[in-house]
C-alpha cells in the first residue's frame, strides 16, 4: 500500500504540474473576440480534459490495466452499489476539479497541492469518528506532513489573487466534495472488479458531470458564448497536451484505487501528500525548460529554503504514517 502510494503521488505530482500549465495555455487560447475569465477558462478545460480523456483513458487503461492490477481483464461496465459510486463519486469530483482548475490560475502548482491537501483534516475527522483509525496514532503525521507543506508552499512575495477567494475556492469549494468523493470511492473500489475499472468508470462519470456543469455554470453566469467560444478555440492546440496529460491519470487514479482498496481514506490521502515533494521538483524543473509555464516563481532564497525543509519533513510524516501502519498490520 505504501508503494502504491508513492506511485500515485508521483504521477499525481506529474498531473498537477500538466493541468496547471494547461489550464493557463487555454486561458491565453481565447481570440480577442472571446472575452473569458479564469472560471470559465477552468469550466472549458473541466470539458475538454474530461471528453478527450475518456477515449484516451479507455486505451491507456486497456493497454496498461494488466501491468497495474493483476485482477484486470479488460474495461467492462459493472452495476450495482459500485456503479453507483462511480457515478456519485464522479460528480463531486468534477464539481472539485473544476474549483481546483479555477485555483489553478491563481497560483503555482506546489501552493496549489498544499491548499488542496487539506481534505487530508476532514479525512482523518471521518475515520477518527467511525473509528477506522485510532487518532492518537494519526495526529503527529498529520501535524508533520500538513505543517511540512504549507512549509514548502510558503512564499513571503506571493500575491495569491484575491487571498480570501482563492483559499475558499481551493480550501472549502475543492476540499469538501474531494473529501466527499474520497470515502466514496473507498467503498466503491472494493465492490469493483478491479481497481483500473473502478477509476476509469469514475472518470467516464467525471467527463459526463464536467461538460454538465461547464454549460449549466455558463449558462447561469451568462457566460454561454464564452465557453462555447473558447472550447472551439481551445480544442486543437491543447489536444495534444491532454491526450499525453491522460497517460499519466491513468497511472495516477489506478494506483490510488489499489491503495484505497487496501487501507482506509485518511491514511491513503496522508501518504499522497508526498506528492507536495514531487510537485516542488516539477515546478523548477519545469520553469527552467519552459520560463513561465507556472506563472511567475519567487526568487527568495529563504523561500526555497522553506520549501526544501519543508519536503524534508512531509517526507518524515509519511514514513512515520508508513511506520504506524506496518505496527498495526505487522507488514
Amino acid at each position: 500500500m505504501f508503494l502504491l502510494c508513492l506511485l500515485s503521488g508521483l504521477f499525481n505530482a506529474i498531473v498537477t504540474a500538466f493541468d496547471n500549465g494547461i489550464v493557463r495555455f487555454i486561458g491565453k487560447s481565447a481570440p480577442e473576440s472571446v472575452k473569458v475569465d479564469s472560471l470559465t477558462t477552468a469550466l472549458v478545460y473541466l470539458s475538454l480534459g474530461g471528453t478527450v480523456g475518456v477515449a484516451t483513458q479507455f486505451v491507456t487503461s486497456n493497454f496498461f490495466g494488466k501491468r497495474i492490477s493483476a485482477d484486470f481483464t479488460g474495461i467492462k461496465l459493472f452495476t450495482g452499489q459500485a456503479q453507483k459510486a462511480a457515478c456519485f463519486s464522479g460528480f463531486l469530483s468534477a464539481a472539485a476539479m473544476m474549483f481546483y482548475l479555477w485555483g489553478s490560475q491563481l497560483a503555482d502548482p506546489s501552493v496549489t497541492t498544499v491548499l488542496s491537501n487539506v481534505t487530508v483534516v476532514y479525512l482523518l475527522g471521518y475515520d477518527a469518528l467511525t473509528k477506522h483509525v485510532k487518532l492518537r496514532w494519526l495526529w503527529l503525521p498529520a501535524l508533520l506532513i500538513l505543517g511540512g507543506a504549507v512549509l514548502t508552499a510558503w512564499n513571503n512575495e506571493a500575491r495569491f489573487d484575491a487571498t480570501m477567494l482563492g483559499l475558499g475556492v481551493l480550501l472549502i469549494g475543492r476540499g469538501v466534495p474531494l473529501a466527499l468523493s474520497q470515502v466514496v470511492n473507498q467503498g466503491g473500489v472494493r465492490q469493483a472488479s478491479d481497481p483500473v475499472n473502478y477509476a476509469f468508470q469514475r472518470f467516464y462519470w467525471l467527463a459526463i458531470w464536467g461538460v454538465i456543469l461547464g454549460f449549466f455554470v455558463s449558462v447561469s453566469r451568462g457566460a454561454l458564448g464564452a465557453w462555447l467560444g473558447l472550447l472551439r478555440a481551445a480544442f486543437w492546440p491543447a489536444l495534444p497536451w491532454i491526450v499525453a496529460l491522460m497517460f499519466f491519470v491513468t497511472f495516477a487514479n489506478a494506483f490510488e484505487m489499489a491503495a484505497r482498496k487496501q487501507s482506509q481514506a485518511s491514511i491513503v490521502s496522508l501518504l499522497l501528500v508526498v506528492q507536495v515533494v514531487f510537485v516542488f521538483v516539477i515546478t523548477v524543473a519545469g520553469d527552467w525548460l519552459w520560463s513561465g509555464i507556472f506563472g511567475a516563481l519567487p526568487d527568495s532564497h529563504l523561500v526555497w529554503f522553506g520549501r526544501f525543509a519543508g519536503a524534508g519533513v512531509v517526507t518524515a510524516g509519511a514514513f512515520l504514517v508508513r511506520h504506524y501502519q506496518a505496527r498495526a498490520t505487522g507488514t
